[in-house]
């Protein structure tokens, strides 16, 4: 599961301060019938916080989702929220700075919304192929090591596993037979369950999976069945899927 980081929860408890605060300020200049002027300008006003406000959390939650390879996430869910305040903010600054009137504003919120979930979606499917593509760059030597290797557990064992430690927060697992090895890690995701990362050498390529994903996972215990571990675990017998990854 991914832990959202204080620094996003502090962005979303200002935005909305300053979402609750624009609706209240509008409703005491209604109550108090004040002039459309007026209006414009704190309107104008919070729109010029909000949007660079929005576009801060949505660079800081997009390259935060860079870190790591993942299928699904909450930093994910939430560019959902913010991106259709983007769009609105946008459209709602252009005609003021061309001092056009808003008109049919509920069809533009629609509209809005609309943009924004596709903007969201595009930016967490863009996230997932460049996580996935950076972590690969990352592990192309340690696989080239590892392929070069005559005694998986012998004397560049430690080298291995020191140099799996070194590619992120979670530590990878190397298994392998004689047919065979596979390099492991913990993938992310918006839920609990997590997902799996996986290199396999008989095909040449890396695979990650959700852990909810039943036909992947029987898929992949099929390959890692008759392996083994190497390090402290190598003579506990075959290999069991390890349940960190649920833990991302």
């Amino acid at each position: 599961m991914e832990i959202i980081s204080d620094q996003y929860w502090l962005i979303l408890v200002f935005i909305s301060i300053l979402i609750i605060t624009q609706w209240f300020i509008r409703l005491i200049l209604k109550l108090k019938k004040r002039t459309s002027s007026i209006k414009k300008s704190t309107n104008f006003a919070f729109s010029i916080i909000l949007l660079p406000t929005y576009i801060v959390f949505v660079y800081k939650a997009f390259t935060s989702l860079l870190a790591w390879p993942h299928i699904g996430s909450l930093t994910g869910i939430l560019l959902f929220i913010v991106c259709p305040g983007i769009c609105y903010q946008f459209y709602f600054l252009g005609l003021a700075v061309i001092k056009k009137q808003l008109k049919r504003w509920k069809t533009v919120r629609l509209c809005a919304v609309l943009a924004g979930i596709a903007i969201a979606a595009g930016l967490n499917n863009w996230a997932e192929e460049i996580a996935m593509k950076r972590f690969i760059d990352k592990l192309q030597p340690i696989v080239k090591l590892v392929a070069a290797s005559t005694s998986l557990c012998g004397t560049t064992e430690d080298e291995i596993i020191e140099q799996m430690q070194k590619v992120g927060p979670v530590k990878g697992r190397l298994i392998y037979n004689a047919d065979g090895f596979v390099l492991l890690y913990p993938g992310g995701s918006a839920d609990i369950d997590g997902s799996t990362i996986y290199y396999f050498s008989k095909e040449m390529k890396w695979h990650i999976f959700h852990n909810d994903n039943q036909d992947e996972q029987k898929k992949f215990e099929q390959i890692i069945q008759s392996m083994r571990e190497c390090g402290a675990s190598q003579n506990r017998g075959p290999v069991q899927p390890d349940d960190d990854s649920k833990s991302v």
